[in-house]
């Protein structure tokens, strides 16, 4: 099975990238193998990480690649000018390079594993230098293609909706609302609110998390989580994921939190029985209200991702779940609008 699973990541990456791309993509293979039996040190305060060094794999301009240490304290160890924006996001820790020529392929730090256990992991960080519209293209057709497939084997399965008896779950919500979520779930508020604050375009969170995708594929966002105990992807919470688990219990979603929310295909599946289980919460009538405006359904399905389903139904939103829609129709606009289902920055 793992087999097949390599061999199609290989295919899929192959039929989505140029040479150039395959080229960093063997470029990045190196990386990880000269990290491989490195080590970058870190300290254990209280039972959670506290200083925690990295290392980072660098190709520089005559093709080899090189080893760059960096302390807890932000010091960079070597000749080369490297800037990063905060260590304390571990693994979301976005790095730019300054050296002409030269390329962040990989990083090396402490994490804490799904089994509890802390050790030093190899990830691919966010790097400018690999923001690239072929690589921001290969994340949006990996996402994509996730999101696709859950729906696909919720179809198969022939997964009831509660919300719309009569209907399947993989057709109670579009295809666009997953996606923009995983998008929406990777992008800091306060990043997210300095941009809006200076009229700024919001493409560059954007291509962050396309490019993160692009970069480490299933892997990605493994090592994510929230203070609130929210992993993987799509952020789910173990109460959430143990709600559609056992609603849905036809719908073949691994039962185990940690394994679960690591995987993004099921991650995905469970996003889409979550989404149906809120709507199944609503009365009759405000599901018909639903039915012609496809807008406000959307709307209603982020709230009650981000705060609840009973907050979102009264319209007593937190701020943090109206910052959370208003990313959500900024990058839904951004990848879904026409003139005529645009999603207005005002509505709610």
């Amino acid at each position: 099975m793992k087999k097949a699973v390599v061999l199609f990541t290989i295919l899929f990456f192959a039929s989505v990238c140029g040479a150039s791309e395959r080229g960093v993509f063997a470029d990045i293979a190196r990386a990880k193998e000269a990290l491989r039996y490195q080590t970058a040190g870190y300290r254990v305060c209280g039972g959670r990480i506290c200083k925690a060094d990295v290392l980072l794999a660098v190709r520089n301009r005559k093709g080899k690649i090189e080893i760059v240490k960096i302390l807890h304290t932000g010091e960079v160890l070597g000749k080369y000018k490297i800037e990063f924006d905060n260590l304390k996001r571990g693994m979301g820790t976005a790095f730019s390079i300054k050296d002409k020529g030269c390329k962040i392929l990989a990083m090396k730090r402490a994490t804490r594993e799904r089994s509890g256990q802390i050790r030093e992991a190899v990830y691919i960080p966010y790097s400018a230098r690999m923001n690239t519209p072929a690589i921001r293209k290969m994340g949006a057709a990996y996402l994509r293609s996730v999101v696709a497939e859950a729906r696909a084997r919720l179809r198969k399965w022939r997964v009831k909706s509660l919300a719309y008896p009569g209907k399947l779950v993989a057709d109670t919500v579009p295809l666009d609302v997953p996606f923009t979520i995983a998008l929406i779930e990777h992008m800091d508020p306060d990043d997210f609110n300095a941009l809006e604050r200076a009229r700024k375009s919001i493409t560059p969170l954007i291509d962050k998390v396309l490019v993160t995708l692009a970069l480490n594929g299933k892997e990605a966002y493994r090592f994510c989580g929230s203070p609130a105990g929210a992993r993987g992807l799509f952020q789910f919470t173990r109460p959430s994921y143990a709600l559609v688990c056992k609603k849905y219990s036809g719908a073949r979603i691994c039962p185990n939190f940690l394994f679960g929310t690591e995987n993004h295909v099921n991650a995905a599946m469970a996003s889409f029985l979550l989404f149906d289980s809120d709507l199944d919460s609503l009365d009759r009538a405000r599901l018909n209200y639903f039915r012609n405006r496809p807008e406000l359904k959307r709307l209603f399905i982020a709230a009650s991702y981000n705060g609840g389903w009973k907050r979102a139904a009264r319209n007593r939103l937190l701020r943090e779940t109206k910052i959370y829609l208003q990313k959500f129709k900024e990058v839904w606009n951004n990848f879904f609008h026409s003139k005529k289902k645009k999603i207005k920055r005002h509505s709610a």
